[in-house]
């Protein structure tokens, strides 16, 4: 006698955590590379044009990495195993992309701040 009940897959708690936070990831990322990278620069003694280029390279990697999940939250929450009923699915992709546009503007953020602060001054 086959078993005529729908089969509901259990959805992954880590892939549905990692989608929910994922723009606190990325931009947790990025704050911490453009920091890092940015003290580092400036303890070599590089120019500040190569602090800038690396702000800049960081925020873009960070901007698409943030858009891809914003744009496409529907076929990234089936990528990474959110498989939950319509009304929790919805909800869930409705979450990941609020974060997603606040670690945007964090992303900007953190970008602006140290392109128009000098910290090398200090160290030199």
């Amino acid at each position: 006698m086959a078993d005529d009940r729908i089969r509901v897959e259990n959805s992954s708690p880590v892939g549905t955590l990692v989608f929910i936070m994922w723009g606190m990831i990325v931009w947790g990322l990025q704050f911490t590379g453009a920091y890092v990278g940015h003290t580092f620069l400036c303890r070599v003694g590089a120019d500040d044009d190569a602090s800038d280029l690396m702000i800049a390279g960081l925020t873009i990697v960070a901007l698409v990495a943030l858009g891809a999940v914003g744009l496409f939250a529907d076929r990234t929450a089936t990528l990474v195993g959110v498989r939950l009923t319509d009304g929790d699915r919805r909800s869930i992709i409705r979450i990941s992309r609020t974060i997603v546009g606040l670690a945007t503007i964090a992303a900007i953020w953190t970008a602006t701040g140290l392109f128009i602060v000098d910290a090398c001054v200090g160290g030199r």
